[in-house]
């Protein structure tokens, strides 16, 4: 059957070729075309990509691809008026200077006939269009290229698409030229391309310009589109032919890279964890387009994962502990350190039996989990969820995912650490805080904060500043006469100027100079010295502060045994940007019951 199927093939074949019609110049090619009553392809005198034709290559495919659409519409529907009416009476017709034929052979066993088709090119000095015989072997290239391929008319109109268009979209190339590009291109960027096309088109100027299209599986990528316009060797513009050339890999390589350094700006702005935390799964959930994404703690002893933090999109939070094990069997892969993509938990082995009852109510439809992983435990997961059905997740995404994970786990781990040694520090100062109020025996208060130091209850009497020429002789006058004024019992008098000029002296020789505000009210002098020096640290306040004599660069030493020795009550706030000592004297000597009531 096959031979003879062949031989009544090549027998329509060379009857064509008899009567084919042919072209006056020498330029013109003509080729047949032999299809079976479905409009399968039997057999073509088309060189190379369609001289061995097979059963499954229709005659719409390799007219649209070789003619374009308008000579494939008009010979399908001269094909079926001939199919519809007598066999001996040939459709004839032209389009865009190509002339074609279609006749019908009877086969020798009577069945259903075959159809023949002949089309012959434009003469060589048409404009209107380029001969088939000098496009096919482009048309063989084009669709051996990784790039998107097409050519548009005159009038912009698409009439031509290699074969990776129709597999990149899932749709047939009559519909993306039908349509174009309209439902692929990205809603937000389709005005954009609007313009773009439309400010050259006009100018008949190439152009370049960005903008994702969507894939068959729903997922948008990144293409740079490039477009030339076409010319004939006498000049008459033919229309425009372009490539697309997905670049979503390296685009998002470098978006992934920009976001890592702007991420990794913002943590070091925040100590606290719990903000860290927050802070990262909504910048990745956010860049990732992720309906939710989080971090988990893991115990695998209680089979539990405890959600602490997660951004979500259109889903509702999962904050709080869960059952391990019901997320699925990857959960040993996490616990063996590996990272573990789904695509698809509606059908991925591992999670398909607990979707309906955990993945589908969470909107859990695809989703990546990096786990964290400490002295070969583990301890904590980053997790990405996409809740819109499969997601095809893109190697850069997966590497983003786990470089975000590794990185930040350990600025948490040191913003925890940091946060214990703080809340230690602040517990061994409270101590020393105590334990310097008890050996002073209530005279000596260091404060911890600004708001411990005690307020004025009057104006002030007088506000200068202290230097190493100015300043200290005045203090001591002004001390000295406001005492006596108020009272004061002469030793009272000569304890209180001492007291004063230490401290002023303190600030002149740690920090260069200090400002005093005095106050005076009923029978108590306040007197506040302040200065910007590099302070006491903890571990040599309790000497700066009770060893006679003692001294350093970072103390205030000199003296400070003797303000013990003659003022009644000291409050002390130091640190790196300054120190200020609060001293009151009061006209009457206060007992330590008295103090300590103060």
């Amino acid at each position: 059957m096959t031979g003879e199927r062949e031989n009544e093939s090549q027998a329509s074949v060379n009857a064509a070729n008899r009567n084919t019609p042919r072209s006056s110049t020498p330029a013109c090619a003509s080729y047949v075309f032999v299809v079976d009553r479905t409009l399968r392809l039997v057999h073509s005198t088309l060189p190379a990509y369609f001289s061995h034709a097979t059963p499954d290559v229709h005659l719409s495919q390799v007219l649209q691809r070789v003619y374009g659409p308008d000579l494939a519409c008009a010979v399908e529907a001269a094909v079926g008026v001939h199919m519809a009416g007598p066999p001996s009476i040939e459709q004839n017709g032209v389009v865009h200077g190509y002339r074609f034929t279609v006749r019908s052979t009877p086969s020798t066993s009577g069945a259903a006939s075959v159809i023949v088709i002949a089309i012959t090119d434009p003469p060589a000095n048409n404009a209107q269009s380029i001969g088939a015989s000098c496009l096919q072997p482009f048309y063989v290239l084009a669709d051996q290229m990784p790039q998107l391929v097409w050519i548009a008319d005159a009038n912009s109109r698409l009439t031509y698409l290699n074969e990776k268009c129709a597999e990149f979209t899932g749709c047939s190339t009559e519909e993306i030229m039908r349509r174009e590009w309209s439902l692929h291109a990205f809603s937000e960027d389709s005005p954009r391309i609007v313009n773009v096309r439309k400010e050259h088109v006009e100018r008949r100027e190439a152009y370049e310009l960005e903008f994702r299209l969507r894939r068959r599986d729903g997922v948008y990528r990144w293409f740079v589109s490039r477009a030339q316009p076409m010319y004939e060797p006498s000049g008459a513009f033919v229309g425009w032919i372009g490539t697309c050339t997905d670049i979503d890999d390296s685009k998002r390589m470098k978006e992934a890279q920009r976001f890592l350094w702007e991420l990794s700006d913002k943590l070091r702005h925040t100590s606290d964890e719990a903000e860290l935390q927050q802070d990262v799964v909504s910048a990745l959930g956010h860049f990732l387009e992720a309906a939710r994404c989080g971090y988990c703690a893991i115990e695998i002893e209680n089979d539990r994962t405890i959600v602490l933090r997660d951004y979500c999109n259109g889903v509702a939070s999962m904050r709080g502990a869960h059952v391990r094990h019901e997320f699925g069997t990857f959960v040993d892969e996490l616990a063996a350190g590996r990272t573990v993509v789904l695509e698809d938990c509606e059908t991925d082995p591992r999670t398909r039996v607990y979707y309906h009852k955990v993945h589908g109510p969470l909107g859990i439809n695809a989703a990546i989990y990096v786990p964290i992983m400490r002295e070969g435990k583990h301890v904590a997961s980053l997790f990405v969820h996409h809740a819109h059905g499969p997601r095809k997740w893109a190697s850069s995404e997966i590497d983003l995912v786990s470089t975000v994970a590794e990185r930040t786990w350990l600025t948490f781990e040191n913003a925890r650490l940091h946060k214990q040694t703080k809340e230690m520090e602040a517990r061994q100062r409270l101590f020393m805080v105590e334990v310097m109020r008890s050996v002073t025996g209530g005279k000596l208060t260091v404060c911890l904060t600004g708001n411990e130091l005690p307020q004025p209850s009057s104006e002030p009497v007088a506000v200068q500043t202290v230097d190493r020429s100015t300043g200290l002789k005045d203090l001591r006058d002004l001390s000295r006469s406001l005492a006596r004024k108020m009272l004061f019992p002469t030793p009272r008098v000569h304890d209180l100027v001492t007291g004063v000029a230490e401290a002023a002296m303190n600030a002149i020789v740690h920090a260069g100079a200090g400002l005093v505000t005095v106050h005076a009210w009923e029978s108590t002098i306040q007197v506040r010295i302040e200065d910007t020096g590099a302070g006491i640290s903890d571990d040599l306040l309790p000497r700066a502060t009770l060893e006679r004599g003692y001294t350093t660069a970072a103390s205030l030493g000199h003296g400070f045994k003797m303000m013990l020795e003659t003022i009644d009550r000291i409050w002390l706030l130091t640190g790196p940007m300054g120190t200020t000592v609060v001293l009151e004297q009061y006209a009457l000597s206060p007992t330590s019951a008295m103090i300590s009531l103060l």
